[in-house]
């Protein structure tokens, strides 16, 4: 039963009589929405007035502005709105059922409309304080400032008809869509045990959700994800949630890594995937709070995230005052084509060392103390803190690397007593195409003499002879590490894609 009052076509009079037929004119029917509306004329006029304008004279197209009607009525959980534009997004607009039931979450596989959609949700959610960052996204994504202009004012038209139905308990006089993708129905729950069936569930949202935003990116395979989660770090502990939909499908994994050791105990990481259809819902808004009211639990003051640059979480960070401190640059070399000619080259005083594994006990000592020289590469903004390297720290690293099932190889320049720099490559678990490459570092008092390039191409001929089957190594760097992408690219490393690194500066007490 409708709360308020319904004026009925048949005997409505005088200006309602004329609203009603221009109504009739913009939606080809009399809803029962317009019907509570004219129990004040002047609303339902300046409600036909601005549909009408924004029709007929806006630039946004009648698919993209029934997308932003579903994405608000399902955030406003508005069923008798979910119902109207359900209905007029498939039967007047051109959308398919599909594309209405992936608005209503915000998604869109139209990177434009998709633009639209994740302003509409930001300004819906966070009552239009879209931050400067996620603006200047959506110019990039081609918005003109008048269609941002136009994007609010379906935003707030959309909210109005949404509040007046609730308000009025309208009944639903359309195809019926109820409302069933309500935030709060997802349950956010600590993972505490990881079983089989939970490592498989973590796995599926993972790999879907890197699918979707580094599509040319291998998956990690379900062993890899399995001991990620179950093998215990050194130095650090890891949290872990899972959000669950009510059909007890898990959606949506968080992972914080909070920092143990005396110069990094401030910080915290967060890895954070929600599946790609159930995006724009709130799920990943949901894990973020969870993992940062831990983080401010444990007292730290920094959060930090990697994110695929300029993908969807750029959007995310930024609308959720993240700061970007830092830009990578991956690079891929094909080992088969790749320049080791600079393993040739003579360097007196030194000479190389190789080992798989733990590092021997006699090179422990030395191998900690230019493992400490990494304290001085570039990190831009990031509260990253500093490391201290100890023998049995070392140690302790290739022992969880072992644990999972890694493979672990060095190779060392020493020289004048001491070790003057190494490079590390890391073979994942199962991995048979790509290898990883982790620190290569040169020590300050040996910096100059081209030592960083001759252990990097000395790896690359021992990983042909002992690992035949990897054919391509990964490796990341800072953008403005200007040294170390000089000697990357003069091996044959090229670009591959980046990463943008996000802090969040949590408050402390």
């Amino acid at each position: 039963m409708t709360a308020l009052h319904t004026v009925e076509p048949e005997t409505a009079t005088g200006e309602a009589a004329a609203l009603f037929t221009a109504t009739h004119q913009a939606l080809g029917v009399i809803p029962n929405l317009a019907r509570v509306m004219a129990n004040s004329p002047a609303v339902l006029k300046g409600y036909v007035g601005a549909l009408t304008a924004l029709s007929t004279a806006g630039a946004l197209p009648a698919s993209l502005r029934e997308r932003i009607a579903l994405l608000v009525a399902q955030e406003n959980r508005s069923d008798y709105c979910l119902s109207v534009h359900a209905f007029r997004g498939t039967r007047t607009a051109g959308l398919s059922a599909a594309e209405t039931t992936r608005a209503r979450r915000g998604a869109s596989d139209d990177p434009w409309a998709a633009a639209v959609l994740g302003l509409a949700a930001t300004m819906v959610r966070d009552r239009g304080a879209v931050p400067n960052e996620q603006l200047a996204a959506a110019r990039r994504a081609g918005l003109s400032d008048g269609q941002i202009v136009e994007v609010v004012a379906h935003v707030a038209l959309n909210v109005f008809t949404n509040y007046l139905a609730t308000t009025a308990r309208i009944d639903i006089d359309w195809p019926l869509v109820r409302h069933t993708e309500d935030p709060r129905m997802i349950s956010i729950a600590p993972l505490t045990h990881v079983s089989p069936e939970a490592a498989a569930a973590w796995h599926t949202v993972v790999s879907a959700s890197l699918a979707h935003d580094l599509p040319e990116e291998p998956r990690p395979t379900l062993d890899q994800i399995h001991a990620q989660l179950t093998v215990p770090g050194r130095d650090n502990r890891r949290l872990l949630w899972q959000a669950t939909a009510s059909d007890g499908a898990v959606v949506g994994v968080a992972a914080l890594r909070l920092f143990t050791s005396p110069g990094q105990s401030h910080l915290s990481q967060l890895e954070l995937h929600v599946a790609p259809d159930r995006r724009r819902s709130g799920v990943g808004s949901r894990l973020l709070a969870t993992a940062v009211a831990a983080a401010q639990a444990e007292q730290r003051r920094s959060l930090i995230a990697a994110v695929g640059g300029n993908g969807p979480g750029d959007a995310f960070c930024a609308a959720r005052g993240f700061r970007r401190v830092l830009a990578l640059d991956h690079l891929l070399l094909d080992v088969a084509q790749a320049d080791d000619a600079a393993a040739d080259a003579e360097h007196p005083g030194y000479e190389l060392a190789s080992w798989t594994g733990t590092v021997p006990d006699a090179l422990a000592e030395a191998f900690a103390a230019a493992k400490n020289a990494m304290n001085d590469m570039p990190m831009g903004d990031m509260d990253y803190g500093s490391q201290t390297w100890t023998a049995d720290r070392v140690r302790a690293m290739a022992e969880v690397l072992a644990d999972r099932g890694d493979v672990l190889l060095t190779t060392a320049v020493l020289g004048k007593g001491e070790m003057a720099g190494y490079t590390e490559i890391v073979i994942r678990a199962g991995e048979t195409h790509r290898a990883l490459q982790y620190d290569t570092v040169v020590v300050p008092a040996h910096r100059g003499h081209g030592l960083g390039l001759w252990v990097k191409a000395e790896m690359l001929r021992r990983l042909r002879v002992e690992h035949p089957g990897i054919v391509e190594i990964e490796t990341d760097n800072a953008q403005d590490n200007t040294h170390m992408l000089a000697v990357n690219r003069q091996l044959g490393f090229r670009f591959h894609r980046s990463t943008h690194e996000y802090q969040l500066d949590l408050p402390t007490t």
